[in-house]
């Protein structure tokens, strides 16, 4: 190669690397401060379970003092403002060579996600608010995780404890678990890790151990949580404590999972002009599967050499990062 053919390719690297933004560089402080990352973490997802009735409360009196359109009226002028105040981003983001096309890609899927569920799932229009609830705790949890795939599974994870605490410790209505609320909880963490990736933060990425499937997976948390789900469940079931249906004699179990019992439609309606759909069990287990391997793609799609930050990142800056 040429001395000219060099030095091109150097001036081609340095314009396609530019200097890495403001969210990059928090993203790489907070992962060498996984204390402060954690904390951040813990406080976050509390706030997020124990205001959810708070929130759920304050939006019905909502409806009351005011209309249920007015109130949806707000909610979408408000996806209008967060629409408009990240387009900045999104267009730098988007404009930049590497990756481009599969970024936009990516981006164009979520937001297909995100429109279809609030086409197909959603009760009501205010439930939007699980996608930046959510987009923010894969954002604080994948400076610790630093794989997207653990980002989605611990950020749903955390959505499903929101969901059961929310179903069985504060409300008594005859509904089913709201498997549909966790299915925006993960589409919300998997826009967050789309939005790290548009930033940058793939360079963060741990690199893949080479080592058995077998041995890898025997180290996974994730693999261990749901293992402990599982077992969870099951010894309650065994205990008479857990049903999925409510019985039709006898006394009703602590935890039921569908109190009005199997859905006899496929759509319902909320009464006030929306048709929606309750996933069931087998279809929350496998679109939860699927985003998982959707999102956690993003690891596959890595490309250290066009980041200014991903050189001094492998050369030291790895030693204190968690491996959650």
């Amino acid at each position: 190669m040429s001395q000219s053919d060099t030095a091109d390719g150097n001036v081609a690297s340095a314009q396609y690397a530019p200097a890495a933004p403001t969210a990059l560089r928090v993203l790489e402080w907070l992962a060498g401060h996984r204390v402060v990352a954690g904390s951040l973490v813990a406080a976050y997802s509390l706030l997020i379970i124990f205001s959810h009735e708070w929130i759920q409360q304050t939006v019905r009196g909502w409806y009351g003092t005011f209309t249920r359109d007015r109130v949806n009226t707000w909610v979408h002028a408000g996806m209008v403002v967060l629409v408009v105040f990240f387009a900045r981003f999104l267009w730098r983001a988007l404009t930049r060579p590497p990756d481009r096309a599969i970024k936009c890609v990516f981006l164009a899927l979520t937001f297909g996600l995100m429109a279809g569920s609030w086409k197909w799932l959603f009760y009501t229009d205010v439930e939007v608010v699980h996608y930046p609830q959510y987009a923010i705790l894969a954002m604080l949890i994948f400076p610790l995780a630093r794989c997207h795939w653990r980002t989605v599974f611990y950020a749903t994870f955390i959505g499903f404890v929101d969901e059961v605490v929310q179903f069985y410790v504060y409300n008594p209505w005859p509904v089913h678990l709201d498997f549909n609320d966790m299915f925006y909880n993960q589409i919300g963490a998997g826009l967050g890790c789309v939005m790290i990736w548009l930033a940058g933060g793939n360079v963060l990425v741990r690199p893949r151990l080479r080592q058995p499937l077998t041995a890898n997976i025997l180290k996974l948390p994730p693999v261990w949580l749901v293992l402990m789900v599982a077992v969870v469940c099951t010894v309650l079931t065994l205990r008479g404590q857990m049903t999925l249906d409510p019985p039709s004699i006898g006394p009703k179990p602590r935890f039921v999972v569908r109190r009005q019992g199997p859905s006899r439609t496929y759509w319902k309606d909320n009464g006030f002009g929306k048709t929606f759909h309750d996933l069931t069990i087998p279809e929350a287990i496998a679109g939860s599967v699927g985003l998982l391997v959707f999102f956690g793609s993003i690891n596959l799609l890595n490309r250290r050499s066009h980041s200014s930050l991903g050189e001094a990142w492998r050369d030291g800056a790895d030693s204190g990062i968690s491996r959650i």
